[in-house]
């Protein structure tokens, strides 16, 4: 059997968006206006990784160093690092059980005023809608409440296993 890389940075092309989906560094992709100015376009970035909370730190690090170039007020790059941690752990977890077979997918972009990220997984998925009220004596069931009291929106694809986290700059 072929065992699949345990972290890596593509450097492939995202043909869906026309943008570039890149490795390490704060590369943008150049455009031109209707106008003949060149505009500086948000890269979109990927990171996989094996399904293994070893690599989930890893993982916040890479999103972390690129969401740092924007002035984020200290608590809400706390909120981001968190709702990361959150979504990343659910998605090795709850979604790819922890199957070191399967990948869990991280694509996100640092624009001029906010951050969007969409963390992907290979299981089943669930239905959001349906996950049951916090239960204080629970050990589980508090991600959820913590990455929607983090971000400004976080929305799940039809399937539930892909969530979409985004933050925006607080205006001054």
């Amino acid at each position: 059997m072929m065992r699949k890389p345990c972290f890596s940075f593509d450097a492939d092309r995202d043909e869906a968006l026309d943008a570039p989906v890149l490795g390490r560094g704060g590369l943008r992709k150049r455009s031109e206006s209707s106008e003949g100015r060149e505009n500086l376009m948000a890269a979109i970035e990927l990171v996989r990784f094996a399904s293994s909370l070893a690599h989930v730190e890893a993982a916040v690090e890479r999103v972390i160093g690129e969401v740092r170039t924007l002035p984020w007020e200290a608590m809400d790059l706390d909120f981001i690092k968190l709702a990361l941690i959150e979504a990343l752990v659910n998605a090795v977890v709850h979604g790819n059980r922890e199957s070191p077979e399967k990948e869990v997918t991280v694509r996100f972009s640092v624009g001029e005023d906010h951050f969007w990220v969409e963390i992907s997984d290979q299981g089943d998925g669930f239905n959001p809608r349906k996950v049951a009220a916090f239960d204080l004596l629970s050990e589980t069931g508090r991600g959820l409440l913590l990455i929607r009291a983090a971000m400004d929106e976080v929305t799940f694809n039809e399937n539930g296993n892909t969530i979409r986290l985004v933050k925006y700059l607080r205006g001054e």
